[in-house]
C-alpha cells in the first residue's frame, strides 16, 4: 500500500469522515480481515476503530483470500461484536467452497448484515452466493430475510442473472438449481412416490 501503518488509520478515519460528511451510508469493508486478525489482531482491530472514529455506519469483515474455515470465523466475530457497539457484517469469498457456510456461521454469532452475489459470481472462485444464503437462514434458522412471496421468486431471480451476465444456469446449485429436487430412480423414489401417495390420500380423506 506504499504507507505506514500509522497513516493507514489516519487514511480510514478521514475517508468515513468525508463520506459521512456528505449524507452518506459508509460500509467499512475490512479487506483481508480475518488473515490480519490471525497475523496481528490488535491492528486489525485499530483498523475498525479508525472506521467508527469517523462515524462508519457498518463494519464489514471479510474473508478476502477465502480460506478461513467456518471453525475459525465464530470466534472472531464474537470478538469483535464484544468490542464494538455497531452493526457487523461479513463478506466472503469462495476460494476453499466455504463462502456460504462462513456467510452463516457469522450471522450465528451476531452478524446482522451479509454480503454476496446472486449465483455466488465474483472473482476468482466467487463470492457468498446469496441464493444458498438467503433460504438458508429463512428456511433452516428461521431469521427472515426477504417476504415468502420475494423467497418464492428466487429461482427466478437466479435464471435471470444468468441470463444477464451471459452464463448458463447451474443445475446443481442448492435450492434453485434444476437439479435441486431431483430424485435418483429406484427405492427412494419408491418412497417419495408412496410418501405422496399417502399424504395425498390423507388430505383426500
Amino acid at each position: 500500500m506504499k504507507t505506514t501503518l500509522e497513516n493507514n488509520l489516519r487514511i480510514i478515519e478521514e475517508s468515513v469522515t468525508f463520506l459521512k460528511s456528505h449524507g452518506l451510508t459508509v460500509f467499512f469493508d475490512a479487506e483481508h480481515f480475518f488473515d490480519g486478525y490471525k497475523s496481528n489482531s490488535n491492528y486489525a482491530i485499530q483498523t475498525l476503530q479508525a472506521a467508527v472514529k469517523g462515524g462508519v455506519d457498518c463494519l464489514v469483515l471479510c474473508d478476502t483470500n477465502g480460506g478461513t474455515l467456518p471453525s475459525d470465523i465464530a470466534p472472531v466475530v464474537k470478538d469483535i461484536k464484544r468490542k464494538f457497539d455497531i452493526d457487523i457484517g461479513i463478506h466472503a469469498h469462495n476460494d476453499c467452497e466455504l463462502a456460504v457456510a462462513v456467510s452463516i456461521t457469522a450471522v450465528e454469532n451476531g452478524v446482522t448484515h451479509v454480503e454476496g452475489t446472486i449465483n455466488g459470481y465474483g472473482e476468482r472462485c466467487g463470492n457468498a452466493n446469496l441464493c444458498s444464503v438467503i433460504p438458508a437462514l429463512q428456511l433452516k434458522s428461521g431469521i427472515e430475510c426477504i417476504s415468502a412471496k420475494q423467497l418464492s421468486h428466487l429461482t427466478d431471480v437466479s435464471r435471470f442473472v444468468s441470463e444477464v451476465a451471459n452464463m448458463p444456469p447451474v443445475s446443481n446449485l442448492s435450492y434453485v438449481g434444476a437439479n435441486a429436487f431431483l430424485h435418483k430412480a429406484g427405492m427412494h423414489v419408491s418412497a417419495v412416490a408412496n410418501g405422496w401417495i399417502a399424504i395425498s390420500t390423507s388430505i383426500r380423506n
